[in-house]
């Protein structure tokens, strides 16, 4: 697995341990209900706002642009590099934070970061299923202005390693999704930094970083000077799913960009339906087909964590076939065996849940040589999976017995 050497790829950026340490908190709402509660592992809705961003990861962001930098610029990056740096006239930066409940600390999620125009920042409605679906932590924040996407660019490479430090991640699945001005955005990260970013879907638009000629007039690249050969590795790396919902020239328009990619060798996946319109984020169907192209080169790790996570439940060891499973599912969910290993994980989860209640009814009922024994067996066929749940039951029960016992 590359993980080390992904993680690793963040020292490139510098982030500095002034970053990491500074103060953090969730929406003003949370702070007048009181301390926020420990950050890591949280699920749910919340919101992560810092002083800024450092002014390192903004200028080495920009390098990957081809910017060259004024001597003020590189003055500013020698000698303050962790000042903290807003966009526009803001004093903070936030990002916006959706956890499943499904969210498992032994299981490593993917990220979906959307980037965006003005105030949007919940993971849209019909979207959330996949997030359980896909063990995905969802991430939300404004695009900002057009002409600066390495801003946004930034803020995702922070916004990665903030939940790195919150969460368990996986990080061959970390992903970008790019509507209006974050259309650029998202599909800049894949291109120009695939360590981080592995795929984007991009909404109603796009960007090419050289510049495409449509019907004699001139569009601009997002990065006419960036590194060519950095660019052509990550078309051996990187998928982009592109989203159409215009026709006519506005169709051509955006559909530009994907094919000048195609012809360039990355690997690209057209959804185009004209009849949808540029108002409304695409269904859950389109998030699918864009998810399904994503981790389809994962399948085959999918598939044999799958085949043994029955072969494990078919020798009574299903502690350790359960968690096998729901990592087949994690990133295979579209997978031809997924339907079949969907209901393997559900036949072991039903029997879990069974083995639990029937611990509580015994402690429930008052008995706890029964409760012992039941829980003793739950102990040795579930293993680390419930090691949660075995903690939780096996201190009810010596609350119970202290009580019978003061009773006696």
């Amino acid at each position: 697995m590359r993980s080390g050497n992904h993680w690793r790829a963040l020292a490139v950026f510098g982030l500095a341990l002034w970053f990491l340490s500074a103060a953090t908190h969730a929406s003003a709402q949370e702070d007048e209900q009181g301390p926020e509660p420990d950050p890591r592992h949280r699920v749910g809705h919340y919101a992560i706002e810092t002083p800024g961003i450092p002014y390192r990861v903004i200028h080495e962001t920009r390098l990957l642009y081809g910017w060259e930098p004024r001597n003020a610029d590189t003055e500013t990056y020698q000698r303050t590099p962790d000042q903290p740096t807003n966009d526009g006239d803001r004093e903070t930066t936030d990002w916006f934070i959706e956890v499943p409940e499904a969210y498992r600390a032994d299981r490593p999620a993917g990220l979906l970061i959307m980037i965006q125009s003005g105030v949007r920042r919940r993971c849209p409605e019909a979207w959330r299923e996949a997030l359980s679906d896909h063990n995905l932590i969802y991430v939300g924040f404004p695009a900002g202005q057009a002409r600066r996407p390495w801003f946004a660019h930034a803020r995702a490479i922070i916004g990665v390693q903030l939940l790195a430090e919150r969460y368990a991640l996986d990080p061959r699945r970390i992903y970008m999704v790019g509507m209006d001005n974050g259309a650029t955005v998202a599909n800049a990260a894949s291109v120009l930094t695939p360590d981080y970013f592995r795929a984007s879907f991009i909404l109603f638009g796009g960007a090419f970083p050289a510049d495409l000629n449509f019907r004699g007039d001139e569009i601009p690249g997002f990065a006419p000077n960036a590194d060519r050969r950095a660019l052509r590795n990550a078309s051996q790396r990187s998928t982009l799913v592109y989203f159409n919902g215009d026709d006519d020239i506005e169709r051509e328009i955006a559909l530009l960009p994907a094919t000048a990619y195609d012809r360039a060798g990355f690997n690209v996946v057209v959804i185009d339906e004209p009849e949808h319109g540029s108002d409304s984020v695409p269904g859950a169907e389109h998030l699918a087909v864009a998810l399904d192209a994503f981790e389809r080169p994962f399948h085959r790790d999918a598939r044999r964590d799958y085949q043994r996570g029955v072969r494990l439940a078919e020798r009574g060891k299903r502690g350790e076939a359960l968690p096998m499973l729901l990592d087949a599912l994690s990133i295979g969910s579209t997978a031809d065996f997924a339907e079949d290993a969907r209901a393997k994980l559900t036949e072991l989860q039903d029997a879990y849940a069974a083995e639990l209640a029937v611990i509580e009814a015994h402690l429930a009922a008052g008995e706890l040589d029964e409760a012992g024994q039941a829980l003793s067996a739950f102990d040795r066929a579930w293993g680390d999976f419930g090691e949660t749940d075995t903690d939780r039951l096996e201190e009810a029960l010596g609350e119970a017995s202290r009580a019978q016992r003061g009773r006696d």
